[in-house]
Parts: C-alpha cells; structure tokens; sequence
C-alpha cells in the first residue's frame, strides 16, 4: 500500500493526542465562549492587539499564520497544542485554538487581518478535562479570573513567528466603544 501523501504545510494538521471528549467539549466551547459574556470582566482574561501588516495580502498572511501554527503544534510551543479551527484565505480571518497541556483549558485566538485585529480569549473558568466542562462553564460565565498572561505570551510568539511579519503592532485596539465590550 502506498503511503499517504504529505499534507501541504498550509493546511491545517489534524489534532494528535487529544482525547475525543476533550475535542467535542473544545468544539462546543469555542462556538459558545462563555468568559467573554460580560462586558468589562472579559478585559480580566483577553489580551488585544492591532496589527498592521503593510503590503501583504491577507491570504499569503493566513497562510503563514496556519504553516506557523502547525510548526508550533508540531513543537508543543509553550506547553499547549494549537490547533486551526477555521481559516478563511479570502476574509483575511484565522481562528486558532490553543489547548493546555495537562488540564486542557482552551484558549482562542482570532486573527482579522482585514480589519487588523487580533485578539486572544480564555473561553471558561474550568477546563475541558472536566466531564461536562462546557455546561459549567455557561453556569460561571460572570465569575472573573485571571489569564496570568498567558494569552498575551501566545499572541506575541505567534506575532514573531509568523513568515509574513507584522510590520506594526500596537495594544488595545483603536475603537474605544468596541473595546469596551470585548
């Protein structure tokens, strides 16, 4: 039997070890994001940033972004598995998952290139190793706490890593009203 041929470094790379419940409770919880339901306590365990990206195109910036990311799971880059959940070439968007190591909290990063945001979110308060996870999720979704940086670490390793570079970034983002509520 022939082997299978080499999956394009542009094509997101299936997930390796990751249990099967921990993905299904992952794909709920990255539809619904509970910890960003309100307003001023999702600034607690968000991190924003605006990045300007000059003359590149979106879609050789997407690329980049979804070979970057599988060299980073490939790694197991700071200790999680980061994962592509959706990458869209024309809307210039890339949503990336990140999954911890031990416990599996899940983290997302969305990248508008379009607009020239990217943002990186904690999704709940409990993580996905937990049976039903998602539900009590939805149940603490006004609890704050704390991210301790680890979505503004990941934000800026990917910013660095990425083969198509950000030429300019800055913190926050330019719109105060959105900034507000997200």
């Amino acid at each position: 039997m022939p082997p299978a041929p080499a999956a394009s470094p542009t094509q997101p790379q299936p997930p390796g070890r990751i249990a099967w419940f921990v993905l299904l409770q992952a794909s709920i919880q990255a539809w619904l994001r509970p910890a960003i339901w309100c307003p001023l306590l999702n600034r607690v365990h968000s991190y924003r940033e605006v990045w300007r990206t000059g003359e590149s195109e979106a879609a050789e910036l997407v690329d980049s972004v979804v070979k970057t990311v599988n060299r980073f799971n490939r790694d197991k880059h700071l200790n999680c598995d980061w994962l592509i959940g959706s990458a869209n070439r024309e809307a210039g968007q890339v949503t990336v998952l990140n999954l911890t190591a031990r416990c599996r909290w899940l983290d997302i990063i969305v990248i508008d290139l379009r607009r020239g945001s990217a943002t990186a979110t904690s999704t709940g308060l409990l993580p996905l190793l937990l049976p039903l996870a998602p539900l009590l999720n939805l149940l603490a979704f006004a609890f704050p706490f704390s991210d301790l940086v680890t979505n503004s670490k990941r934000l800026a390793s990917l910013r660095q890593a990425l083969d198509a570079p950000v030429k300019d970034w800055s913190v926050g983002s330019a719109d105060w009203f959105q900034a507000l509520f997200y």
